[in-house]
């Protein structure tokens, strides 16, 4: 499912800001880059074949979606889920503030800690 979200935001980018019309090859791209870096080393580097095939059927997966998402962006414009430049800096802001209220929240409680550390 992320990679599906993740992949029609790309798209949407794509054909509101920079007026791509034909966004295959970047939402291909995009997912193939991506499982480089996620997938395809841990499959050489797995000993176990359960593990390979973990990672054989996600990346299957992830190039699957892709092509999906890259072939509904033919029949469908997905610029209108692209959110505004203004509203997209307000939610920075807003995610910012609240991880350093959790930040805050977790030093003042002291929740990391457990009952001999306070002794």
């Amino acid at each position: 499912m992320p990679p599906f979200i993740i992949l029609v935001l790309l798209s949407s980018v794509l054909s509101k800001y920079l007026d791509i019309q034909y966004v295959d090859c970047f939402v291909i791209f995009s997912a193939s880059v991506s499982l480089i870096f996620r997938d395809a080393i841990s499959l050489y580097k797995a000993e176990l074949i359960s593990e390979k095939m973990i990672h054989f059927i996600n990346i299957t997966l992830v190039l699957i979606v892709a092509k999906i998402i890259s072939v509904m962006s033919g029949v469908w414009d997905f610029s209108f889920l692209a959110p505004s430049i203004e509203g997209l800096i307000d939610n920075l802001w807003s995610s910012l503030f609240v991880a350093l209220l959790v930040i805050l929240y977790f030093k003042i409680t002291n929740m990391n800690s457990t009952n001999e550390d306070s002794r």
